[in-house]
């Protein structure tokens, strides 16, 4: 197993797509089970739940520590950040710490090692983030300005003329896994973004719940993956 370390969960009551997605069933299972049995599988040193819902709602098993998060914390447009900075100041974290997003509740116990053991030098403003093989073609997209005029999200606009198969992998962030150091976060206020080392995930370890039919398909797959096992 690896070194000593932090799991965080952070869950809100509310949600614009599916309501109260946090605790809709998923293969039997709350949504938010799924992360919070995974981190009891990854023997996390500590178990921290970051919520706003009321612990009468959970069903969470010994040892999984309950933040209350204030309801300034808990709105749409609340930053991860800012959940996070809460979580490590008033629960005094210290160390390794993984984040694990309710909305992605197919994980192997392997990539979230792998993704903590990536994490190698404590004072190095730097975090570990799962990602996804996306779209090259996104490289010839861009924005529309105030002025009208078209500008290249890629910092060579030439790109947005070059055929799709000569452009370079892209890669997204698939909210599955974070990893970083307590002590840097809160150093910086936030995540330590100077170097992300990036964790490549592949179907259906990559999967992010946010509508109903990511529900649907979600639960499609994990069904199979049990009847496989």
């Amino acid at each position: 197993m690896a070194s000593e370390f932090t799991v965080i969960i952070p869950m809100r009551a509310g949600s614009k797509g599916v309501p109260r997605k946090n605790l809709r069933s998923l293969a039997g299972t709350p949504l938010y089970r799924h992360s919070v049995d995974h981190a009891l599988n990854l023997d996390a040193s500590r178990i921290i739940v970051s919520t706003d819902i009321p612990t009468s709602e959970l069903n969470l098993p010994g040892g999984v520590e309950v933040l209350r998060r204030p309801s300034q914390l808990a709105d749409d447009d609340t930053k991860m950040s800012d959940v996070i900075t809460h979580a490590v100041a008033s629960c005094g974290i210290a160390g390794k710490v993984l984040l694990l997003q309710p909305t992605s509740p197919i994980r192997l116990l392997a990539s979230s090692l792998e993704c903590l053991a990536m994490l190698s030098d404590p004072h190095e403003d730097a975090m570990v983030m799962s990602v996804s093989l996306a779209d090259r073609s996104v490289l010839k997209w861009g924005t529309i300005g105030p002025d009208g005029t078209f500008s290249s999200l890629a910092k060579d606009s030439s790109t947005c003329f070059a055929n799709r198969q000569t452009l370079p992998q892209v890669y997204r962030p698939n909210g599955s896994l974070y990893a970083f150091y307590a002590e840097r976060f809160a150093a910086l206020s936030g995540f330590p973004t100077r170097k992300i080392y990036p964790l490549v995930l592949s179907p259906p370890y990559d999967v992010d719940v946010d509508t109903i039919e990511d529900f649907e398909r979600c639960e499609t797959i994990l069904l199979s993956i049990k009847t496989i096992e």
